[in-house]
């Protein structure tokens, strides 16, 4: 028996936030399609922070698929200057670091990897006094 998988995305508009959650053994590719097809149907997710979940991620996003989004990503906020705050969930400490090692292709935008997501949305929205939010682009 095949085990299910999904992607669901909510948006918080009181507090722009996009919030992405993976659950399953996403295949890479599939993934990758579901979060430009998501992102695509919000119409301007550029405009939002997000916390994107990878807590119940029981699979690996493949290198070419990371690059693929993060093209994708490039192509839609060409126009746009300013970024935005990006948190991430994990508990995988592989996946973490292939997270911070996929920050210097979103040059635009800060982006923080976090254990909980009482955390990550706490920065997201500013309320954490023990994590500051430096608003500069990340650097390569």
């Amino acid at each position: 028996m095949s085990q299910k998988y999904r992607l669901s995305v909510f948006l918080d508009e009181t507090h722009s936030i996009l919030i992405a959650r993976v659950f399953g053994p996403f295949p890479s590719a599939e993934l990758c399609d579901r979060f430009i097809e998501a992102y695509a149907e919000i119409g301007e997710p550029w405009r939002y922070d997000r916390l994107i979940d990878f807590r119940r991620y029981t699979g690996h996003l493949e290198d070419e698929d990371r690059q693929r989004f993060a093209q994708t990503w490039a192509e839609w906020t060409r126009d746009f200057h300013d970024g935005r705050r990006v948190a991430f969930v994990t508990h995988d400490a592989v996946e973490e670091v292939y997270i911070q090692q996929d920050y210097a292709s979103f040059p635009k935008d800060t982006m923080r990897n976090f254990y909980t997501a009482d955390e990550a949305l706490d920065w997201l929205t500013g309320r954490s006094g023990e994590i500051e939010f430096v608003p500069l682009a990340l650097r390569a």
